[in-house]
């Protein structure tokens, strides 16, 4: 019987632990999206390149085709030649995040507005990321994002 009780006991001990550690690391998802975000919207493309895998993919918010890079090389290469008025002023709202070991997937809403050819626009988009951990640190493998529709705003 001290054996059964000394069994659930550690499982529940251990159990407890996997909890904690998994809530660490969804929080530190949306800490790195937040981190992004801060960097996007310097205009620091350095900060921003090194959270981005090689192999980084994007779905951008006007429905265009997936964009897809081979190296971080290429995503410099054609982040410089895009809008150069590009500005943002947006805020990461209500992140959430699931870790499944080295994959994060998070959530949330981006809230302000984005300058870009020379016309603002404002809004509340909906995202998505998946984030691997490479060692201590969490890079982005993928972006898509979406209007959100409809008078809901978070």
């Amino acid at each position: 019987m001290k054996a059964t009780i000394g069994i659930v006991a550690l499982a529940l001990v251990c159990s407890s632990q996997a909890f904690a550690q998994s809530q660490q690391d969804a929080a530190a998802v949306c800490a790195v999206a937040e981190r992004h975000y801060a960097a996007i919207r310097a205009g620091d493309r350095d900060t921003i390149l090194q959270q981005h895998l090689p192999e980084f993919t994007f779905f951008t918010s006007d429905g265009r085709l997936l964009w897809t890079f081979r190296s971080i090389d290429q995503q410099r290469t054609e982040f410089q030649e895009t809008d150069p008025s590009f500005t943002s002023k947006t805020y990461i709202r209500h992140c959430t995040a699931q870790v499944y070991g080295n994959t994060g997937i998070a959530t949330y809403y981006l809230v302000g507005s984005v300058t870009s050819g020379g016309g603002t626009t404002s809004g509340t988009w909906r995202v998505t990321e998946v984030w691997v951990r490479q060692g201590n640190e969490w890079k982005e493998a993928h972006h898509h994002e979406s209007p959100l529709l409809g008078s809901v705003q978070p």
